[in-house]
This record gives structure tokens, sequence and C-alpha cells, in this order.
């Protein structure tokens, strides 16, 4: 499945927004932007975690609502929106496989230093980093 989050990262950059991703192998050290959206692959649960740079949250900002200075209501609605489409993709790209899968609602969990607990995946898009990792539910 890790696999097809790494696909779905890529096809929702580049498909949705117009940027190009690169993967990167330097975790950030200061805080942005986390959402995690449970998901379900066959009867196994998981969890998707995302961690987003504010300066990518910004520039998504502007592409999606032509809004240069987001607040911080609609930051964290975007990184909850972000985790969505990743993972809403990924779901699609597994059922295209024949892989059962089943996603919740995002929900965003605040401002936090990068981790990369579990499989992880980290990306560059521009001057800015995501990664995203998938694990057991934390409690």
């Amino acid at each position: 499945m890790i696999e097809l989050f790494r696909i779905a990262v890529k096809d929702v950059f580049q498909d949705n927004f117009g940027l190009q991703t690169a993967e990167c192998d330097t975790l950030p050290e200061y805080d942005g932007f986390t959402a995690v959206i449970p998901f379900e692959e066959g009867s196994r649960h998981y969890e998707a975690r995302i961690w987003v740079d504010r300066s990518l949250i910004e520039n998504l900002s502007r592409i999606l609502l032509e809004d240069e200075d987001p607040d911080e209501q609609t930051q964290e609605d975007l990184t909850s929106e972000l985790a969505n489409f990743i993972v809403g993709h990924a779901k699609m790209l597994a059922s295209d496989r024949a892989i059962p899968c089943a996603i919740s609602t995002p929900r965003f969990t605040g401002l936090k230093k990068a981790d990369q607990k579990g499989k992880s995946l980290a990306f560059r898009i521009g001057d800015a980093c995501l990664i995203l990792s998938i694990g057991e539910p934390r409690g």
C-alpha cells in the first residue's frame, strides 16, 4: 500500500495543483501542519499521518482559494483536505487493483515537529516539504 501512497502524492500534486514532487531525505526540524486520516486495508486498521510545511499550505491556498493570506482556520482545513485528497486517491488506486480499502474523515492534529514513525515517504515540493507516514492507529 505504501507504493500506492507514493503514486497518490505525485498524482495529486501534479494533476490537481500543477506542482512537481521529488523525494527528499532531510527532515525539517521545525513545526508544520499535521493531520491524520484513518483507513482500512481489508480488515487491518491504519492511520495516514501527514506533515506539511506552512509555505506549502500557503501556496495551496493561493492555488485553490486565490487567498494570499489564509487565516489559521483555513490553513487547518487545507491540511485536513490535503490528507483527504491524498488518501482518497490512494483508495481509488487500491480499488483499481482490487485491494479492499476504506477511509474515514481526516482531522487536523496541530502544529508539530516532523516524525517518520511507521512507513514514511518524504517529498520536496518546490522549497517546501510534505511527509506522509502510515502506521498503526495511535490511541
